[in-house]
């Protein structure tokens, strides 16, 4: 990014994916490390923002594990958020929300 993306609006929201199956290290004893997948989107600005989620290929079903707003979700087994690829998510200003790649 360029110094006056970083003074753009835009630029106060982000969402990161954090790849559980992309960990390169092995364990002690060798094996691959494997790991749930999360996205995270940051939200810095003091209003509202709608968020949509990545495409297909990056995960089809996404569950909402918490959110600064209301905390977090059911456990694994109860029913819980769940969003399909592109949906749109509506985030209040500055907050978090951590989802969980489902398939």
């Amino acid at each position: 990014m360029a110094d006056e993306h970083w003074e753009s609006e835009r630029s106060r929201s982000l969402q990161v994916l954090l790849d559980g199956h992309g960990i390169a290290v092995p364990d002690e004893r060798g094996e691959p490390i494997l790991d749930d997948t999360f996205l995270m989107a940051f939200h810095a600005a003091p209003e509202p923002r709608r968020f949509k989620l990545p495409e297909a290929i990056w995960g089809k079903v996404w569950c909402r594990v918490m959110d600064t707003e209301r905390g977090f979700a059911p456990a694994h087994g109860q029913s819980g958020e769940r969003f399909e690829a592109g949906a749109e998510i509506d985030v209040v200003g500055r907050s978090l929300w951590l989802l969980r790649r489902i398939s």
